[in-house]
């Protein structure tokens, strides 16, 4: 399922929050993730509104108490996921923001090592 935001909306600062490029290159994303799911047997669902909102009524209306989403550690789209919790819906969130899950790290993300070299030969150790 894929939720199309308002494109015209507006950020805090007053530009678009989706531009025309970033439109283009969506439009054919989507065409082509469309193609692939159907070479598999199934269909890309399209909704168009905030997840909060469309995904709730789309759960209902096909007898599902869970949502799977990306988890995306940014403002927008956390209160996205509350909003689907308040809404009654389970959601398991899954990480792929980063070549690591930062639950696989050897360390917590707070402790971080400041030089890249430092952090690779600990991961390389780690293994």
């Amino acid at each position: 399922v894929y939720c199309h935001a308002d494109y015209e909306a507006q950020t805090p600062w007053g530009f678009a929050r989706v531009g025309v490029h970033r439109r283009a290159v969506l439009a054919a994303a989507l065409r082509d993730l469309a193609r692939q799911l159907a070479d598999l047997g199934t269909r890309l669902v399209e909704c168009c509104g905030p997840p909060g909102k469309v995904l709730p009524a789309l759960a209902r209306a096909v007898g599902a108490s869970t949502v799977v989403c990306e988890d995306i550690a940014a403002p927008y789209e956390q209160a996205e996921v509350a909003e689907l919790r308040s809404a009654g819906l389970q959601v398991q969130t899954v990480w792929q923001s980063s070549l690591i899950d930062p639950l696989c790290l050897p360390w917590p993300v707070q402790s971080l090592p400041a030089v890249f070299t430092t952090f690779r030969q600990a991961l390389e150790r780690a293994r």
